[in-house]
């Protein structure tokens, strides 16, 4: 599977989430069944919330989702994030999402290009921690 981040993005960009280059302690657990329940609920939510959920929703709610699995992983895992465990996270996600809702809108292709952005804003924190309490 191809990477959604590698160590060239921070070259001359901020690395607010503080991803460094690999380091296989232990291969990321699989998450997916719990990320498919995670992802159930906030897409509950936010159709109770807007309604019917379009591709916009879904892919403020993937990327939002997966930055907050980042920010936990972070604030569990002394401080870093190993970049394979954020490629690895992303493609569990993805997994599940597609699960769940299936792939009819491409979101496997769709969403990297609004995570991406997301690596080097160092207001992530707080754009994730707004977007999720509003739910």
């Amino acid at each position: 599977m191809e990477p959604i981040i590698t160590l060239d993005l921070f070259y001359n960009n901020p690395n607010p989430l503080c991803i460094v280059k690999e380091q296989k302690i232990i291969d990321f657990p699989n998450m997916i069944d719990r990320f498919e329940s995670d992802l159930y609920g906030i897409g509950k939510k936010l159709s109770e919330n807007v309604g019917k959920l379009s591709l916009h929703h879904l892919t403020k709610m993937i990327t939002m989702y997966y930055f907050e699995l980042l920010i936990e992983f972070k604030d569990n895992f002394k401080g870093i994030i190993p970049v394979n465990y954020a490629n690895d996270i992303y493609h569990q996600v993805i997994e599940a999402f597609i699960n769940l809702y299936g792939d009819f809108l491409n979101i496997s292709k769709i969403v990297p290009n609004y995570i991406k952005d997301g690596f080097i804003d160092i207001n992530i924190f707080e754009e994730v921690d707004e977007y999720m309490s509003a739910l």
